[in-house]
Parts: structure tokens; C-alpha cells; sequence
């Protein structure tokens, strides 16, 4: 007993020491430093599985994947190998002269599992560059064609692609950058069909067809001077976890192709199985993008890397024996060989493990849990895709501290997003504990959402 009390002093003061350092020297993002003082970050010692587990041992379901990078869960035994393995040989190189084997492999892979027409894979380090490098691409593959008027760009309303300047610009403006919106050229912004914003007058489809029509009126006038639109296929997950119909998709697809503008699609979040097909794409079968930008769940979470495809006729128009026609574009860890092999490490996994099948699975499951959020007074729009359930609470910022104070208690990790509630876990969950999940926290809100 003694030496458990011993243990448990020592384990409470390396806790302290831990936050009190993190606190003194840490800037966190989209994070309020001051709240910290009465609401200090848990330190996280390790993670196995779908679980974050902290310094007492203490294990939390990771219900948003890291911030929706984990797929095949922490700490994956094939994903820790492939860097133990990697590591010992090759840690990193300059990919300007040179290339290596995880590159070379993990670009086959890749485009042989996305859209056709994507032949040409160009990498960078994250979401948000991953997008600067479609935006930037797009306008330089216009001047070399001769249409060097086209720099402006389109997407939709409520959307997020990342923070850097470019990504801002084409980012609906929000709490995330508004503060910075006098640095960004604002891109033209689109209605998006969105059930709960339905006018009463119009049908789905009709409101569909009414989205479309702005799109299809602006490029009428102004596609001389458009050089793609920017999308997230189906989710828009910052802006909300709103979610969208595929026709819709489908029919901005071919307003693009149309009035040669370019399709920039946005999987960073949505990609890799969390829709229920391998990309958010793959529900529009006939939509063929012109840049499709990936990170995230390209290496489950575990290594910063990124990729946008493009077309060998985009990638054709910087093909010159000048050296000023290349795309002068690039990041110190573009193509970065740990991240390539984690990244094919991670792509293996979802055939080794069938991981679509099982996401099949988790959303059966979540379809028969609607009525059960439904039923609670306050809680509204329950929508779900794939394995991503989501809902809007009103009054969420009133109950957000006791909701995750009561979520972490029943040993669930929840980061609530303004007013929505949602769930995103690692793929490779059971389907019971997802299910205990949603049932746990239907339960809670029953119990703290005022009647």
C-alpha cells in the first residue's frame, strides 16, 4: 500500500511538472490559453488502439480520430513497423534530384486507386498545402495556356480548407479567419443544398437545381476569369459537418467541364474510407477531378504528409526544356520517405483488415441510432455519412464543459464543434463499442439538455 501511495504522489507531481511547463512555454491552436488555467490540458502518455490513455492510465475513446486523422487506430502494429523499418534506412531526403522506393511505390498506389484521369501525384506536408498547390497550379497552368486573366477562384459557402493565405480565400469566412480576412482575396462563394437550410417552398431536388443555377449563372458571365472551383466532396466538416446530396457534385463537376474550369476537390478530411467508399468521389462514379488533395488519413495520423494529383495534361503544360516553365512550387518534406512508407503501410492495412467492409458494418449500425438522438428535446438534424454521425444542439455552447467533463468520465474524448455534436472515430472500432458510444452520450444529453 505504501508503495502504491508512493507511485501515485510521484505519477500526481510528473503530471503537474508536465502542465505547468506546457503552460509556460506552449502556444496551442484554435485554442483560448486563458480558459487553461482553470481547465489545464490533459497530458496524454500513450495511445493503443481507438485510445488516447493519459498518466494515470486512464484510457478515452478517441470519438474524433486525433481530428480526423487516425483510420486504422494508434500505435497500428503494420504502421509502427514500416517507420521502425524505414527509419533505420532512410529518414528523409531533398526530392529535387533525387527519388527513393516509398515514393516511387506509394504514387503507383495512388493512382491506381483514385479517380481516372488522376496520372500525376505532387507532395507536399498537410491539408492546407496540399490546396495551395492545386490553387497555384490551376492559375499557372492557365497563363502557360494563354489565359493569364483566370486567377479567381469559386467554392462554396460555409466551406474550410485550411490557413494559409491562399486556403483562407477560398474558406468561408468564419471564427477561423476572419480575424485575417483583409490578407486573403475572397473567392466567390456558392449556396450549398443543405436539408436544414431547405427554403419550405422547394423540394431537394429543387433546391438542388436552384444551388446549381447560381453556380451555373456566374460561370456564364465570368469563366474567362475562373480557374477552378474548390470543393469538400459531400462532408464540409469545419463548417459544421453539413453534408450535401452527390447530384450536386456531380452537376458542378460537369458545370466545370463545361466552361473549362478547373475541379479542385478537397479530400483532406473525407478521404480514405470515412464517407463508406475509399474517397468522397467515388459516390459520383462519372465526376473526374482536375486536383484531388489528400492528407490526414494518408498515413493515419501517424506522419505529416499530403498529396494532390493532377492530370498528365496539366502536368504537361510545365513540361518544357525551359527551366522557366517549371511549377516553382515545393516544401523541405515534400514526398518525405517516412511518411511515403507509413503511407503504404496504411493503404496495405485496408486490404489486410477488409477496412471498407467493416465501415459498412459501422454504418448499418449508425442508422438505427437516429431515433434515439431524435427523441431528445434540443437536439436537431441527426445526419449521418458514411460512419460520421453528426447533429445540431442549439444551446451545445451552454452544456459543452459538462458534456465533455461527463464524456471523458464515462471515458469518451469529445471536442464538440460550435453547436454540432459529432462522432468520427477510427474505422477500425468495434461496432459494439461505437455503439456503447452513441448510447452513452444519448443518455447524457438526456440528462443535462434543459427539458
Amino acid at each position: 500500500m505504501t508503495k502504491l501511495k508512493t507511485n501515485l504522489k510521484n505519477n500526481s507531481e510528473t503530471i503537474a511538472k508536465i502542465i505547468a511547463k506546457d503552460l509556460a512555454y506552449n502556444w496551442h491552436p484554435f485554442t483560448q490559453m486563458k480558459h487553461h488555467e482553470a481547465n489545464p490540458p490533459i497530458p496524454i502518455k500513450r495511445a493503443e488502439g481507438c485510445y488516447l490513455i493519459d498518466m494515470n492510465d486512464t484510457p478515452y475513446l478517441d470519438t474524433i480520430s486525433s481530428w480526423w486523422c487516425t483510420i486504422h487506430g494508434h500505435s497500428h502494429p503494420a504502421i509502427v513497423s514500416a517507420i521502425q523499418s524505414q527509419a533505420a534506412t532512410l529518414c528523409h531526403t531533398l526530392y529535387a534530384g533525387t527519388t527513393h522506393q516509398p515514393v516511387a511505390d506509394l504514387s503507383e498506389r495512388l493512382v491506381s486507386i483514385t479517380p481516372d484521369g488522376l496520372d500525376r501525384v505532387f507532395y507536399t506536408d498537410n491539408g492546407s498545402t496540399a490546396i495551395e498547390m492545386a490553387l497555384k497550379c490551376s492559375v499557372a497552368y492557365f497563363k502557360r495556356k494563354g489565359f493569364s486573366q483566370k486567377t479567381r477562384f469559386v467554392s462554396l459557402e460555409h466551406g474550410y480548407h485550411g490557413d494559409t493565405l491562399g486556403c483562407m480565400s477560398v474558406s468561408h469566412v468564419s471564427e477561423f479567419n476572419q480575424e485575417f480576412s483583409a490578407l486573403a482575396t475572397p473567392a466567390i462563394k456558392i449556396p450549398v443544398p443543405i436539408e436544414s437550410n431547405k427554403p419550405d417552398q422547394l423540394n431537394m431536388k429543387g433546391f438542388i437545381t436552384y444551388c446549381t443555377n447560381v453556380f451555373s449563372g456566374f460561370l456564364k458571365s465570368n469563366n474567362n476569369e475562373i480557374a477552378a472551383l474548390v470543393v469538400e466532396p459531400l462532408l464540409q466538416a469545419a463548417g459544421g459537418f453539413r453534408m450535401y446530396p452527390p447530384q450536386f457534385l456531380d452537376m458542378l463537376g460537369s458545370l466545370c467541364a463545361s466552361y473549362n474550369v478547373h475541379l479542385i476537390v478537397d479530400e483532406v478530411a473525407t478521404g480514405f474510407g470515412r464517407t463508406g467508399r475509399y474517397f468522397a468521389v467515388d459516390h459520383v462514379p462519372d465526376l473526374r477531378p482536375d486536383f484531388l488533395c489528400l492528407s490526414k488519413g494518408l498515413t493515419s495520423g501517424t506522419m505529416p504528409l499530403a498529396a494532390t494529383l493532377t492530370t498528365q495534361k496539366i502536368y504537361d503544360a510545365f513540361y518544357n526544356d525551359s527551366k522557366q516553365e517549371m511549377f516553382a512550387h515545393g516544401h523541405t518534406y515534400c514526398a518525405n520517405p517516412l511518411g511515403c512508407a507509413v503511407a503504404l503501410a496504411t493503404l496495405s492495412t485496408f486490404e489486410t483488415e477488409n477496412t471498407l467492409n467493416h465501415v459498412q458494418q459501422l454504418t448499418d449500425m449508425l442508422s438505427t441510432k437516429h431515433a434515439q438522438f431524435s427523441a431528445i428535446p434540443g437536439v436537431l438534424n441527426i445526419r449521418q455519412l458514411g460512419s460520421i454521425l453528426a447533429m445540431t444542439i442549439p444551446n451545445l455552447p451552454v452544456i459543452h464543459t459538462e458534456l465533455c467533463e461527463r464524456g471523458r468520465s464515462a471515458g469518451f474524448w469529445l471536442r464538440p464543434l460550435g453547436t454540432t455534436l459529432y462522432f468520427m472515430p477510427p474505422l477500425s472500432i468495434p461496432i459494439e463499442t461505437y455503439a456503447h458510444l452513441v448510447d452513452t452520450v444519448a443518455e447524457i444529453l438526456t440528462e443535462i439538455l434543459p427539458a
